[in-house]
């Protein structure tokens, strides 16, 4: 697996702690402004892998995914990788 985890920041932007299974939700963010949905999507990724490709393809899911169930087409995704962790 290519991402470990979903983490939480502080306001400052610190990354606190990697989230529980439960508590995944906690590691996105979605706001709508002037007819655009953001998706800020924060997690933590297996050490080696390609960051630009885990970033292009998580984009390129939630887009689709809130496309078909959503009917949304103007969404912005970031993909905020937060640290690396070793594979298991």
């Amino acid at each position: 697996s290519v991402v470990v985890g979903m983490a939480v920041t502080c306001e400052r932007g610190i990354v606190v702690h990697q989230l529980p299974t439960y508590r995944l939700r906690k590691g996105i963010d979605v706001a709508a402004i002037g007819g655009t949905v953001t998706v800020d999507i924060h997690v933590i990724v297996e050490q080696g892998v390609n960051m630009s490709s885990v970033v292009g393809n998580l984009t390129s899911s939630v887009k689709f995914l809130l496309k078909q169930i959503a009917e949304l087409e103007n969404v912005e995704v970031r993909v905020h990788i937060e640290g690396m962790r070793t594979a298991h």
